[in-house]
């Protein structure tokens, strides 16, 4: 409110609020700071906040469960990091993607989005992207019947995540390797790791 009359500072504000709203599920409020986004990014000429919009919108139809409109919309996003030569923009995009195919049953097509989107993050060093594309891998191997790769994956995840101090993502990847360990009757070490991520 502070700075609705000063649109180069209210646009990177916006952005990062949608975004957050987005993460938080407050699905209203992340459509309500993106209208402004869209707007402002129009009225001053950048491309990357009209992406970057594209992108949480994505998301936030995804998470509405409205999962053809969230493939378009973030269809429209990836072509759009494609053209700015952005590769973070582009990796965030594509991971995205990817998740909503799998959500649709597509996963050939999410593993070929998630893939690119996990090559990018190397390729700019992201380890935080990195460690959500093996994530979202994992979960595509153990949909697959293909433990061993999806435990590898897990593992793999949690322990970039917690170099990184990212104790949410720890908890995420290690729930779903908890989670692999039930289906496959390991029940001990599928306690072991509920008890350590309820602990933590």
């Amino acid at each position: 409110e502070l700075v609705e009359n000063d649109q180069p500072t209210e646009l990177p504000l916006r952005v990062s609020r949608a975004r957050a709203r987005a993460e938080q599920r407050d699905l209203a409020g992340a459509r309500r700071d993106l209208t402004l986004v869209f707007a402002l990014a129009a009225s001053l000429e950048v491309p990357e906040a009209r992406a970057t919009g594209l992108t949480i919108l994505g998301d936030v139809e995804y998470k509405e469960g409205d999962l053809i409109a969230s493939a378009a919309t973030l269809e429209e996003a990836v072509a759009e990091w494609r053209a700015l030569d952005d590769p973070r923009g582009l990796a965030e995009a594509l991971r995205f993607r990817g998740m909503t195919d799998v959500f649709r049953g597509e996963l050939d097509t999410a593993v070929a989005y998630i893939e690119e989107a996990l090559a990018l993050f190397r390729s700019i060093e992201d380890r935080r992207g990195e460690a959500w594309g093996l994530q979202n891998l994992a979960w595509i191997a153990f949909q697959r019947g293909r433990h061993a790769k999806a435990e590898a994956r897990l593992t793999a995840s949690a322990t970039a995540f917690g170099e990184l101090g990212d104790w949410g993502g720890v908890a995420w990847a290690l729930g779903l390797l908890a989670w692999v360990h039930f289906t496959q009757g390991k029940l001990e070490e599928a306690h072991s790791l509920a008890t350590q991520i309820l602990r933590e």
